[in-house]
């Protein structure tokens, strides 16, 4: 597999991957799920519909944790069906914001994300794009049984301009 439908956007927390992959996307036929972070408070964001909905849990709401993170399980639900329709949609570039310690324990984001690798690399046509934190890429690689030479690594926000 060559690496010209799987892009990997990477960097260290808070270095503006989320920010420049939401300005890069007006400019590209783009859908799928981001994860800003707006007023202090983290959302789930349709590229297509550009609808927003809080990842934060509310009271008594069913509920996924990682260390002091408590988030809501039906956003994420939402957000895995937005990622799976991305796929059958008019986009492009489909967009998955982001791989972390949740996908990795095979919650938050996944199946979906892992589920639209394998239809972009199986049919060809779209391109993906993962956010990853530095420190999870091998992890994910590794994962997705992908080596380094199957996917394109930007390694800055800023590089992705150049795609």
């Amino acid at each position: 597999m060559k690496a010209d439908s799987i892009f990997i956007l990477t960097g260290k927390i808070h270095s503006g991957k989320t920010t420049a992959v939401a300005e890069w996307s007006k400019t590209k036929k783009a859908g799928g799920i981001l994860q800003p972070v707006i007023n202090g408070e983290r959302f789930l964001v349709d590229l297509s519909s550009e609808e927003k909905f809080k990842m934060n849990a509310e009271n008594n709401e069913e509920s996924i944790s990682i260390g002091d993170y408590v988030f809501s399980a039906s956003a994420f639900l939402r957000a895995r069906s937005v990622l799976n329709n991305s796929f059958y949609s008019d986009a492009e570039w489909l967009i998955a914001d982001e791989f972390g310690k949740l996908e990795m324990n095979d919650t938050g984001l996944e199946p979906a994300v892992s589920e639209l690798l394998l239809k972009v690399k199986n049919t060809g046509g779209k391109k993906l794009l993962i956010i990853i934190r530095d420190y999870l890429v091998n992890d994910f690689l590794k994962k997705e049984n992908l080596s380094p030479a199957d996917v394109f690594i930007i390694n800055s926000p800023e590089k992705l301009f150049y795609i």
